[in-house]
C-alpha cells in the first residue's frame, strides 16, 4: 500500500465520522445532549441525608469548640435572638445556657 493510499484510506475514515456526527448533531448544529435516566430519583429527597430539612437545616446539631447558643441560632435559624428556642428544646441536656460543650448533640426547632 503507497503513501497515497493509507492517506485516502484516513481521509475517508475521516468523512465517515464527521458524517455520523453531523447525523447525530440537533437541529442547530449543536452537540446532541446527554440523557441522564433520573426516573429513580424522589423529588425533595436529599442525596446526603434523608432527614435534612429544606434550606439545609439539619435537625440535630453537634456542639464543637467556641460554640454558643447564639452561635448556632445565628447559623442554624437565621437569628441569634432564637437561642431560647434551642434552650427550650434541649433543656435535658443543657443545664447552664451559657455553658455548653464540644459533643453535645442538641435537636433544633424550627425557626
Amino acid at each position: 500500500m503507497s503513501i497515497f493510499r493509507s492517506a485516502d484510506n484516513e481521509y475517508e475514515e475521516a468523512l465517515i465520522f464527521k458524517r455520523s456526527s453531523a447525523s447525530s448533531m440537533g437541529r442547530r448544529g449543536e452537540s446532541p445532549k446527554t440523557h441522564i435516566d433520573v426516573s429513580h430519583l424522589q423529588l425533595g429527597a436529599s442525596p446526603v441525608t434523608s432527614n435534612a430539612r429544606p434550606l439545609g437545616r439539619a435537625l440535630t446539631y453537634t456542639v464543637v469548640a467556641g460554640d454558643t447558643l447564639w452561635k448556632i441560632a445565628t447559623r442554624q435559624l437565621g437569628d441569634g435572638r432564637k437561642w431560647a428556642k434551642i434552650y427550650e428544646a434541649n433543656k435535658d441536656k443543657i443545664k447552664d445556657p451559657d455553658f455548653i460543650h464540644p459533643g453535645q448533640v442538641f435537636r433544633m426547632p424550627h425557626a
